[in-house]
Order: C-alpha cells, then sequence, then structure tokens
C-alpha cells in the first residue's frame, strides 16, 4: 500500500473519532481486525468489538478531538502519533464520570492488510496520566531519580 494511502487511511481513522460516530472508527478495520489497548487486557476482536468500545469511549468524553502530529508508514504498518482531548462526562475505565476535561498523548501502531483497512491496531497511551487528570491516582510527589544523574550526596553509583 503506498503511504499516501495510508496517511488517508490515518486521517479517516482519526476523522472518525472526531466525528463521534463509532461506525466511522469501526469502518476503517477489517472485518475480522483484532485491536489491543495497553489498558485493557483482552484484545478486541472483530469490527463489531471495535465500534462497541469507540462507542463507549465516545459516550464517556463526548466532546472527544483528537488531533495527530505524525504519521510513519514502513511497509505495511504505520504508526500514528495523537493528542487527546475531552470532558470526561459518562463513566469510563469503570471510573464513573467527573466532568473534568483531559489532555492525553498517544501512539497507534497498525498493520494495513491487503483490502486497504486495518487488520490489527495496538493503542499505546499516557493511562496514568489519564487517571491523574481523573484524581484517581495521585499526582506524582517527586521527580524520577535518574541512575548516576544528580545522586544525594554519598549515594554511589555501581555497574554490572
Amino acid at each position: 500500500m503506498a503511504r499516501t494511502e495510508m496517511v488517508d487511511l490515518a486521517a479517516r481513522y482519526t476523522a472518525g473519532w472526531n466525528s463521534g460516530d463509532p461506525e466511522r472508527v469501526a469502518a476503517c478495520f477489517s472485518p475480522a481486525a483484532v485491536m489491543r489497548d495497553i489498558a485493557v487486557r483482552v484484545p478486541l476482536q472483530g469490527r463489531e468489538g471495535i465500534r462497541a468500545v469507540a462507542a463507549d469511549f465516545m459516550a464517556a468524553f463526548p466532546d472527544i478531538s483528537r488531533v495527530v502530529s505524525r504519521v510513519v508508514c514502513e511497509d505495511d504498518l504505520m504508526s500514528i502519533e495523537w493528542h487527546l482531548t475531552g470532558t470526561h462526562g459518562a463513566e469510563a475505565l469503570g471510573i464513573a464520570a467527573t466532568g473534568r476535561h483531559v489532555e492525553v498523548d498517544g501512539c497507534s501502531v497498525a498493520q494495513v492488510g491487503p483490502d486497504g483497512l486495518i487488520s490489527t491496531l495496538t493503542n499505546y497511551w499516557d493511562v496514568a496520566g489519564l487517571l491523574h487528570q481523573l484524581g484517581v491516582l495521585a499526582d506524582p510527589t517527586h521527580e524520577p531519580q535518574r541512575s548516576g544523574v544528580d545522586q544525594p550526596e554519598g549515594s554511589q553509583v555501581t555497574t554490572a
């Protein structure tokens, strides 16, 4: 598949999310597609499962907006980096509506089948960031410690 066709597919997929119409999202997938998400343990099987999850997410964030910052294509693979915003208006991931506005960054890695539709897709996104914004996880109270840099006085860094 040509890069321009893959970029067009990524644009249709994004437009589907922004439309609030789960059918438009599902139409970007082949009938037997598999979708994985790092926030969900069980992969989704088939277009209907993907449509149902899109509908649930759109209900939870009715003003969802997804902006793509980069699409990278190689052979039959594409990576779509995105930034999502929305207001948490209904239950999502087992969390009751909070009314909070959220912003989340993520990346979807997809394989495109011979039919020109997504055959597999995995979403990697900032789940912890979303949970912080929804008030489910406490905000970090310290900066992450980097090995060998800015160590407290008297500490030692060893290497194997």
